[in-house]
């Protein structure tokens, strides 16, 4: 069986992270994309003054996401696997 796209969700706390890149990139024997993702969890309530308050550290937390991954992704040997960080509920995000 060839695989084309392998979607993988790695816990960016565990050491084990790069080998689960590494070993979604071997699946890809013949080609193929590895796309990393992380789902953050930041509830954000209503659009009034408090989002103003919490709209910094979401962007905060999506930016240093984002460099946690594409650095999990350069140090597993896949420098060319798509990062994507989603905000929301995590099993609801990685299905859609």
């Amino acid at each position: 069986m060839h695989y084309r796209n392998i979607l993988v969700c790695p816990d960016l706390r565990s050491r084990e992270a790069p080998r689960l890149l590494q070993r979604a990139a071997t699946l890809l024997a013949c080609g193929g994309q590895v796309t990393a993702v992380t789902v953050t969890v930041i509830e954000t309530g209503t659009f009034d003054d408090a989002w103003v308050a919490k709209a910094s550290p979401l962007e905060d937390e999506h930016w240093s996401r984002t460099a946690h991954l594409a650095r999990l992704c350069a140090e597993s040997g896949q420098p060319d696997a798509q990062g994507r960080v989603l905000v929301g509920d995590a099993a609801t995000e990685i299905a859609s």
